[in-house]
């Protein structure tokens, strides 16, 4: 199992509307990856750095995979719904990443 990771930076004159993230592209995420077998998409708003800064990161949103080819395979089938919003509420580019279950 691996999990593709979906992390907004926070970075200067950055809009990210949290309202509507979670209202709108994470349930429609979430229901169109669970159709195709990919359940269990996480999500979160970053609020600040744990010593107070500003937050490093808008957002995080995780989706598990059993393979790095279904993830794609997933992509290919419903990926035009789930990047086409992303304009809709942020102005950041999304940094995708592969990760492992480490614990």
């Amino acid at each position: 199992m691996i999990l593709i990771a979906a992390i907004c930076p926070n970075t200067a004159n950055s809009r990210f509307r949290a309202a509507y993230h979670i209202n709108r592209p994470a349930p429609l995420a979430h229901e169109l990856l669970e159709r195709r077998g990919r359940p269990g998409l996480s999500a979160s708003i970053g609020v600040a750095a744990i010593d107070g800064a500003a937050r490093p990161f808008r957002a995080n949103s995780e989706i598990p995979c059993p393979t790095r080819n279904a993830f794609d395979a997933a992509v290919v089938e419903c990926g035009d719904a789930l990047f086409g919003d992303i304009p809709n509420h942020t102005k950041v580019t999304p940094v995708l990443q592969t990760c492992c279950t480490a614990i």
